[in-house]
């Protein structure tokens, strides 16, 4: 568990999870473009340290080859429903609303 909350420290953590806690089903594409344009490759890595730390489930589904959309484990969702409601109270820098 310890490892997961390691995560938090790393940047791109809460906004990842925040973005997936406002729209599940996006796929890593989307999901990396969203907020700032720089550092698209720290957030592919994030997201897949996230899929692997088990906070982010991925969905192959009846998509597209290649193409998979991120939803949120169980976990996951605790962890985001407290950012969503601490939205308004954490910095702009560590949800990238201002990058």
């Amino acid at each position: 568990m310890n490892d997961r909350f390691d995560l938090f420290e790393r940047k791109y953590a809460m906004f990842i999870l925040n973005e997936l806690g406002k729209q599940e089903g996006l796929s890593k594409t989307e999901l990396k473009k969203k907020g700032s344009e720089e550092d698209r490759r720290t957030k592919l890595s994030r997201i897949n340290e996230m899929i692997e730390a088990g906070l982010i489930r991925v969905d192959r589904g009846n998509h597209q080859y290649n193409v998979s959309k991120l939803y949120l484990t169980p976990e996951g969702r605790k962890i985001a429903n407290i950012l969503l409601i601490l939205e308004g109270e954490i910095p702009d820098v560590v949800v990238d609303r201002k990058y």
